[in-house]
């Protein structure tokens, strides 16, 4: 009982915060032609919320999403910028902390949802697309898994950030194949293969022809 009223009040926080915070990216927002988005809240936060919620946890999910919305920006910003290697407006230490912390929760849990896949149709990292096409998805349709997880993290030199990396290094085994589950991926899946999500990149069309094609 007590986790959960921590957990609502941490929920009632991250709203207030959210809603005055111009860095969150709506799920539906097109990344074009901007300067990559910053993490909401502090990295340790993010790490925290992980350690101390646990996979299932509402907070944990919302960090994820976050963090995703930060990560596909980096992606796309490196798109439209292929002669150099770390996003403008981030230092090299930042810029891998932000995709530790990605690989941390991905490791840990699928936290993906179909709702996300407007998100990272415009992406084209094997970090982004892989665990969701050639693990995640195969795992959930009993289908041969092809990417292994966990994805390994870059250790950072002379900083704090490497301790939690194996903390989640192994991906929760336990899998939810509620038909409901099952049925949304589906038919969201379908209908992105059929009717081309707008902006999409060719690496996530051949990722997302690939599964329909194994199913």
């Amino acid at each position: 009982k007590n986790k959960d009223t921590s957990e609502n009040a941490f929920n009632k926080a991250l709203d207030n915060y959210l809603k005055n915070d111009a860095n969150i990216i709506a799920t539906s927002e097109h990344y074009t032609n901007i300067l990559v988005k910053q993490l909401s809240l502090p990295l340790k936060f993010y790490e925290w919320v992980l350690i101390n919620f646990g996979v299932d946890s509402q907070i944990t999910v919302r960090c994820f999403e976050d963090i995703l919305g930060v990560r596909a920006s980096i992606d796309l910003q490196l798109q439209e910028t292929p002669n150099i290697e770390i996003p403008i407006g981030m230092n090299k230490h930042k810029f891998h902390a932000t995709c530790n912390i990605f690989k941390i929760y991905c490791n840990a849990k699928n936290f993906y949802k179909p709702s996300h896949l407007n998100i990272i149709s415009q992406c084209t990292s094997t970090e982004i697309l892989a665990p969701l096409f050639k693990h995640y998805l195969p795992a959930l349709f009993n289908l041969q898994i092809t990417f292994e997880l966990p994805m390994q993290i870059i250790e950072i030199i002379n900083s704090t950030d490497n301790h939690y990396q194996s903390t989640f290094s192994k991906l929760n085994a336990k899998i939810n194949r509620d038909r409901y589950i099952l049925e949304e991926w589906n038919q969201t899946l379908h209908n992105a293969y059929l009717n081309n999500i707008n902006n999409s990149t060719n690496a996530f069309q051949n990722y997302l022809r690939e599964f329909i094609e194994l199913c």
